[in-house]
């Protein structure tokens, strides 16, 4: 009976004078009951695993649960709850602002989107952000946020992604390596073709000057071939960390003099080079002589060939106590900025490279073989007149 008393006070309280004892016990009945019910619901969210924010109409915080707590590193009570707002939380940066700038109408779906959090020690998570508006006594709705940790998937996502992408690529450049290797390969087998035909048939009739022309391609084409072989051999060994270093002492200025010859007579056009030693002529240093020749070659080989007529180059040479600065500067055709960032990839050639012979073979290698010497290469280039490499090699012990 208790019960059904208490249910009819409640319908007649509006007739019962506000100061009596009956009603300030209804008053006290109620008081206690939404105590209850909000303890009740507290304790609910605060059992979620998941980070749980209702913010009002204004983004103020109407209340959080514990797992937002030690998520966003803030502590809870009353007068911080009151201070806290979406538009000025400092652990709130949605890219997107959808927390902070969209509203819902009570009766919209709810709303899902990605958010990225990264905490005040640089540690990243992302999380599924469910976003719903909720009725409520006063200002009428409130916008509930479930935050969903999703930083384990996300992370596997990204890793599956990067692995597509490396695979695309790989993809990519097998065709391309085949596509450069049939081009590479098909010119100097058709020259070789030809003229060993052209001897056959008509080998009687061939004069010694032109017979000696015919053997000379065959040679050259011979030549380029097997360059081509020992630079995929380099490159494999290279790929496989199977080149290793061997030391040798090594006198600054007769080494340089004998690139400089080897690239004179490596070349069909006339030519100047200037060795130019910002160290003692009978500097010694200790690195390895085949891997250093192969790169300095390259350099000074290109520094020539892509000049239009005459080549001129500057060969520069320093030392210091830690490392050995070669610095190759041409006055030839330049380099286009957008084709620098791709220069040292296998098989790539400027766009201004045009009909000068070449398989990009060579800038790529060289790269490795600073990169083994735990060495650096870098390049500055004027388009149309003039381009600059440099490469720094510590010394070896």
């Amino acid at each position: 009976m208790p019960r059904y008393g208490f249910i009819l006070h409640n319908l007649l309280s509006s007739k019962i004078p506000s100061k009596s004892p009956a009603a300030i016990l209804i008053k006290n009945r109620r008081t206690a009951n939404n105590k209850i019910s909000g303890d009740f619901n507290q304790n609910i969210i605060d059992a979620m695993p998941a980070p749980i924010l209702v913010y009002d109409r204004d983004g103020r915080f109407i209340t959080i649960n514990k797992a937002f707590c030690e998520t966003f590193e803030i502590c809870r009570n009353k007068n911080i709850l009151e201070n806290y707002n979406i538009k000025t939380f400092k652990n709130f940066m949605f890219e997107s602002e959808k927390i902070d700038n969209e509203n819902l109408s009570v009766n919209e779906e709810q709303m899902e989107f990605l958010y990225h959090y990264i905490d005040e020690n640089g540690n990243s998570k992302w999380f599924e952000v469910i976003k719903k508006n909720i009725k409520i006594n006063s200002p009428g709705y409130a916008t509930f946020c479930l935050f969903n940790d999703i930083t384990s998937r996300k992370l596997a996502e990204d890793k599956l992604m990067d692995a597509l992408k490396k695979e695309i690529e790989i993809n990519r450049m097998k065709n391309q390596f085949i596509s450069t290797i049939s081009h590479e390969f098909k010119t100097p087998l058709s020259i070789i073709l030809s003229s060993s035909e052209l001897i056959e048939y008509y080998f009687d009739r061939l004069t010694k000057t032109q017979m000696k022309d015919y053997v000379e391609k065959i040679k050259i084409s011979v030549k380029r071939m097997n360059e081509m072989i020992e630079n995929l051999i380099i490159i494999s060994k290279a790929e496989s960390n199977k080149l290793t270093l061997i030391k040798s002492e090594i006198e600054i200025k007769p080494f340089c003099e004998g690139l400089i010859e080897e690239t004179k007579s490596s070349t069909k056009k006339n030519g100047k080079i200037t060795l130019i030693l910002h160290c003692e002529p009978s500097a010694i240093i200790k690195a390895d002589e085949k891997i250093l020749r192969h790169i300095l070659l390259n350099l000074l080989s290109n520094a020539a060939k892509y000049c239009i007529e005459n080549y001129e180059i500057d060969f520069e040479v320093s030392i210091d106590e830690k490392k050995i600065i070669f610095i190759i500067k041409d006055r030839g055709i330049g380099i286009n900025e957008q084709d620098i960032p791709n220069l040292f990839k296998a098989f790539y050639r400027a766009g201004n490279a045009g009909k000068i012979p070449g398989n990009g073979l060579g800038l790529s290698i060289a790269k490795k073989f600073v990169d083994i010497h735990n060495g650096e290469i870098s390049i500055e280039s004027q388009y149309g007149s003039s381009t600059q490499f440099s490469v720094s090699i510590p010394l070896l012990n």
